[in-house]
């Protein structure tokens, strides 16, 4: 399960950055955005398949995290071609800080029920 993640992940992002190559109107500033954000998703998806969570919060947390990631893929192709005021590229950021927020939730309450 785990190599499936990394590969993937990897497999999304060369097909990411194909379309980006055949497509003209697929602006490098997106491509780069998107292929991000397919990365840091790909990697917290390593991150919890490599945790030591109980398996109910791994399998809720690989459903919901994807959900995220097509959220935020979503937003990235929308997004304007600039960093200065770009909302979508602030709600990705929140989006992501989010799923860090959970994943740490999460992993403190396995050690915390632990110690009990």
């Amino acid at each position: 399960m785990k190599q499936i993640i990394i590969y993937t992940g990897i497999i999304l992002i060369s097909v990411n950055v194909l379309a980006g190559i055949i497509f003209n109107c697929y602006e490098r500033f997106n491509i780069y955005t998107t292929s991000l954000c397919l990365f840091v998703n790909t990697a917290l998806l390593w991150l919890i398949a490599w945790s030591r969570m109980k398996d109910a919060f791994k399998i809720s947390l690989t459903i919901l995290f994807p959900v995220f990631a097509i959220i935020e893929f979503v937003l990235m192709v929308l997004s304007p071609q600039t960093f200065k005021d770009n909302t979508y590229l602030m709600v990705t950021a929140i989006l992501v800080a989010i799923q860090v927020i959970i994943l740490i939730i999460v992993s403190n309450k396995k050690i915390n029920h632990d110690r009990m």
